[in-house]
């Protein structure tokens, strides 16, 4: 599991490092192309939740946008977050 800020780098990770970091960095741009196609089709839309199957993997990656509270002040900011996590399947080492 890895948690993404709005700028692509790594929030909060539970992976190896390195692991996090490589798919994190494809992860970004994906989901930002795959928010992209959602917003043209329908711009009242916006991109909740997608799953990538691969050989190794089964990737669940759950974007988030919106209001972030800060600090006593109750400051609001707009930011996105992105979590996404890496499961192996079955037989994989």
């Amino acid at each position: 599991m890895a948690v993404l800020d709005d700028a692509g780098k790594l929030a909060r990770y539970s992976l190896p490092q390195e692991l996090a970091e490589k798919y994190g960095e494809q992860i970004f741009v994906l989901q930002s192309i795959a928010r992209t196609a959602v917003r043209d089709v329908d711009p009242q839309n916006d991109l909740t939740y997608f799953r990538i199957d691969t050989k190794r993997f089964e990737i669940l990656v759950a974007p988030f946008w919106g209001e972030v509270r800060y600090g006593v002040t109750g400051a609001t900011k707009e930011k996105g977050y992105t979590l996404f996590v890496l499961q192996r399947k079955p037989g994989q080492t």
